[in-house]
């Protein structure tokens, strides 16, 4: 069966001036095209700047969508929105978006949202998670983390996994860790005004927590990943019954990563848009992130193993029934 996507018929511009123009015996003609509309949903961070270009460039507009871009930072939220068909496609973070396929969750990955370049040190470039903390809290490993309270964006999420792998690595007890779940910018705020002992936030909010005189503790992606994309577009069961619009998605959202990338100026203007922060502040930083233009595979495949050995998912993820690659 087909998903039911809302959909308008609009002239098709260019397309129709042309079959106007190719009527040689001075007929009329009329050249309509059919516009899907797609709701898609970022993480409110500033991976989102590549498909927000990618809307103003008109990639998707060439693929005959519309789309109606919105923001969750909760992953939970955004897998709930996407598992009732409220949204179409959403921005998750990897670990939560397999966390969520062990629970037998109907949702596909269907490109990558945000990453690592394929060569090793390249990578280093791109490792924008950062856990803060105050260069007056005496907390200098992971292991010190032990019966602290730590601010994470959600629970069960990308950077509770990130801490628990490091803490146990180091022998330490990630039991005692009191997690509190707040928001990127309640956790700069709360790490300033002492509320919690460390703040686990992307870029650009590792940049405003340094500017508060907060230090990196460490940068957990690329030592948790070792690669591939941290984040990626997940779809809904509606959207799966229609895989002629996946690849339209798909075509749209390479062009876009690819473009944002060879544009990093142009990201950083829609990333600060999208999260509040200056973009000098950005620029100063000298990072941002990196928009991989495939899925990595053997990427996902690494992550659950590691989510599965720590008991962080009740159980493996079938990685390629996880993932709809495109077809050409």
């Amino acid at each position: 069966m087909k998903a039911h996507f809302r959909k308008s018929i609009v002239f098709a511009g260019l397309a129709g001036a042309l079959a106007l123009t190719s009527c040689g015996d001075g007929d009329t003609a009329t050249a309509e095209g059919e516009i899907t509309t797609i709701r898609m949903a970022t993480d409110g961070t500033a991976t989102g700047s590549a498909v927000a270009l990618g809307v103003e460039e008109g990639f998707f507009e060439e693929e005959g969508l519309e789309i109606e871009l919105s923001s969750s930072s909760n992953p939970p939220a955004a897998v709930a929105a996407l598992q009732s068909n409220e949204l179409e496609v959403a921005s998750v973070p990897v670990i939560p978006a397999l966390n969520a396929q062990s629970q037998s969750i109907d949702i596909k990955s269907i490109a990558p949202v945000a990453g690592f370049p394929d060569d090793p040190e390249a990578a280093k470039e791109f490792d924008v998670q950062g856990v803060m903390v105050m260069p007056d809290s005496g907390i200098e490993s992971a292991a010190d983390l032990e019966g602290k309270k730590v601010g994470v964006p959600a629970r069960q999420a990308i950077f509770e996994a990130f801490i628990i792998d490091a803490m146990q690595s180091e022998g330490a007890d990630p039991d005692t860790v009191e997690w509190i779940a707040l928001d990127f910018t309640s956790q700069v705020e709360s790490l300033r005004t002492g509320r919690i002992d460390a703040a686990a936030v992307p870029l650009p909010f590792t940049v405003e927590a340094e500017e508060d005189g907060a230090t990196m503790l460490w940068r957990p992606g690329l030592e948790f990943y070792e690669g591939g994309q941290t984040s990626t577009w997940l779809a809904s069961p509606d959207l799966q019954d229609d895989p002629e619009l996946i690849e339209k998605l798909q075509r749209a959202i390479q062009k876009s990563n690819e473009y944002a990338n060879d544009n990093t100026d142009e990201a950083i203007d829609v990333g600060s848009e999208l999260t509040g922060v200056d973009p000098d502040v950005l620029r100063d930083s000298g990072q941002f992130n990196y928009f991989p233009s495939e899925l990595d595979v053997d990427a996902l495949k690494l992550a659950n193993d590691k989510l599965v050995d720590m008991d962080f998912i009740n159980q493996s993820v079938d990685v390629d029934d996880f993932v709809i690659l495109p077809t050409e």
